[in-house]
């Protein structure tokens, strides 16, 4: 699962944590800042802000078009319009796989629904008689999102496999929606039950577990899950990895999970012990780096990890810091291609830029 997206991430929650004690060696980051590295526009006078980016370098997203808002696939220079469907005036590209495969939703604001699209063509997705989204999807073209039904008020995970839609078993609460989804088909759902506590539930093969109280922050090819803290009836609940029904909780002082990758590589922030300050931190289910003050948003399959900073956003690799201009924001964090591709809104502009950041 090489494509890169951020839409699944529990529809834009963020992912807390609090201090607690888990095995675990603490290591200085060693870092030193690069040149800075000058962005390419690639949405001249369109404000965009890109939602995903894939290794072969497609940026797919979304941009301003007149008084509306249309989705935009851009690859090797070319920028091309995602027209909604049935003569609407909203679509948003959410993902895209390795072949160019394409999910969002589309239609009208505030009522769109799924779609895919390849080529220049788009299809509705199936759905439960209401709105929806495809959010996520794997190299072999299975999407997952959710979609509304109607008839009991409720908004489901769901899942499309050519073209078939499944609803996929949640707590029996009112809000659940699928993605990530891995190269398996194994998928990670977030839910609320009817307690009103957010848990994390993993899906694979029809067999539904309980991950318990948290939020879903990723899922690799191994199928490791990461799971954020939220407030249950206990208090705040603690991050963890899950892989095959085992537990590993990160180390102590962790207050944010942001990414896993394919190595199970974790990034997010913690405190520093003694300090309090926070900073930047990569584990990698033994020893925890500390990255300095940075924010990391997200990790590639590489190792390096794409961040904010005091400077601006910024792209970490081991103990090297590169520092990407002009300043981006504000539409949403980063997105970085397995390939060190980063495509972000720009803050001066409102447009889209991209850099190839090198791993060296």
């Amino acid at each position: 699962m090489k494509a890169m997206t951020r839409a699944w991430v529990a529809a834009g929650m963020t992912v807390q944590a609090v201090l607690g004690t888990a095995a675990g060696a603490y290591a200085a980051s060693g870092e030193h800042r690069a040149a800075a590295i000058a962005g390419t526009d690639i949405t001249v006078g369109k404000q965009s802000w890109p939602w995903a980016v894939n290794t072969a370098g497609e940026v797919v997203g979304g941009y301003s078009f007149a008084n509306d808002t249309h989705g935009f696939v851009w690859h090797n220079g070319v920028f091309t319009d995602i027209i909604p469907l049935h003569g609407g005036t909203y679509s948003l590209a959410e993902a895209v796989n390795e072949a160019g495969d394409v999910v969002g939703r589309s239609g009208n604001y505030g009522d769109s629904h799924p779609f895919s699209w390849h080529n220049g063509v788009s299809v509705e997705l199936p759905a439960l008689g209401g709105t929806g989204s495809a959010d996520a999807l794997n190299d072999h073209g299975v999407i997952a999102g959710m979609a509304f039904q109607p008839s009991t008020g409720t908004n489901k995970a769901v899942l499309w496999c050519d073209g078939a839609l499944t609803v996929l078993p949640d707590l029996g609460g009112t809000y659940s929606s699928a993605g990530p989804v891995n190269e398996s088909g194994q998928v990670l759902i977030y839910t609320v039950a009817p307690s009103g506590v957010q848990h994390a539930l993993f899906w694979s093969a029809g067999v539904m577990t309980d991950l318990g109280p948290g939020v879903p922050a990723g899922l690799n090819d191994a199928g490791q899950a990461l799971v954020g803290s939220v407030q249950s009836d206990q208090g705040p609940t603690r991050p963890f990895l899950w892989r095959a029904g085992q537990k590993t909780y990160l180390p102590a002082g962790v207050t944010s999970v942001a990414g896993l990758n394919q190595s199970g590589q974790v990034v997010g922030q913690y405190t520093v012990a003694g300090t309090g300050a926070s900073d930047g931190f990569l584990w990698d289910g033994r020893t925890l780096t500390d990255l300095g003050s940075i924010s990391p948003v997200g990790i590639n399959e590489y190792g390096q990890v794409i961040a904010s900073s005091p400077a601006g956003t910024v792209v970490w690799y081991q103990g090297h810091v590169t520092t990407l201009t002009p300043q981006t924001g504000p539409a949403g964090p980063p997105v970085i291609s397995d390939g060190g591709l980063v495509a972000s809104e720009v803050y001066s502009t409102g447009d889209t830029d991209v850099w190839q950041v090198p791993r060296s």
